[in-house]
């Protein structure tokens, strides 16, 4: 008997262990790790903008929304997410569906550096919008 209550011991203490253990993912999606407020500079076809911030949302795992934090001096649109990795950074590489290049922009998660390119619209190949930031 003695034995027995040894063993529901050591069985309770497991049961508490796990289900105490975190139930996040040690691997974050991609939209997880670019979610969130950037600063930086905003430059469009009526000028730059110092200080400039947007926000990126998740939509899905690898799909996420850019937009102004803001007011309305920059696009907003929605991105498809790929990781790439290049001379051993890891890049999350932006591509819209309405834009026409091909990758709209780059964030590494390492320093917290976002940069895109996104078209405006029309048939002028400059009417375009850049942004250069910093995650908050």
């Amino acid at each position: 008997m003695r034995k027995h209550g040894k063993v529901t011991i050591i069985f309770l203490f497991i049961v508490l262990m796990l289900s105490c253990s975190s139930t996040t993912s040690s691997n974050p999606s991609l939209a997880d790790q670019i979610v969130g407020n950037f600063i930086g500079i905003l430059q469009n076809p009526t000028g730059p903008t110092l200080d400039y911030r947007i926000t990126i949302t998740e939509m899905n795992g690898s799909r996420v929304q850019i937009a102004p934090a803001a007011g309305n001096a920059s696009a907003t649109f929605e991105a498809d997410l790929t990781s790439q990795a290049n001379g051993g950074i890891e890049s999350i590489i932006l591509t819209s569906d309405s834009d026409i290049k091909e990758a709209s922009g780059t964030f590494v998660a390492s320093t917290g550096r976002l940069s895109y390119t996104y078209h405006l619209g029309g048939d002028d190949d400059t009417n375009l919008e850049i942004f250069v930031g910093d995650k908050q």
